[in-house]
């Protein structure tokens, strides 16, 4: 066989325990094998959204429900305090 190795890097990954890496890369693993929905959204600026967060999104039709934040992106600009984020679906 070939032997192959996947590898998957997911930014802002704030983990501070071996517990919290095993708990993230679970909740990763279920979203891939749930079909990987994923999305990606802004929102108001929210220092508590960072890779392995779970957020509960609304308003969005069938695709409401609970993602994990596999990204996130904070910038202060003109726009005021904004969180960019990538999720898949928890």
């Amino acid at each position: 066989g070939s032997g192959g190795k996947s590898e998957r890097v997911f930014k802002d990954a704030s983990v501070t325990s071996a517990q919290e890496a095993q708990a993230l890369a679970r909740r990763i693993l279920s979203g891939q094998l749930q079909g990987s929905l994923t999305g990606n959204g802004t929102s108001m600026g929210n220092p508590d959204i960072r890779a392995g967060t779970i957020l509960d999104l609304k308003g969005i039709g069938r695709f409401s429900g609970r993602y994990a934040a596999t990204q996130a992106t904070h910038t202060v600009g003109n726009a005021g305090y904004q969180t960019t984020f990538q999720v898949v679906r928890a």
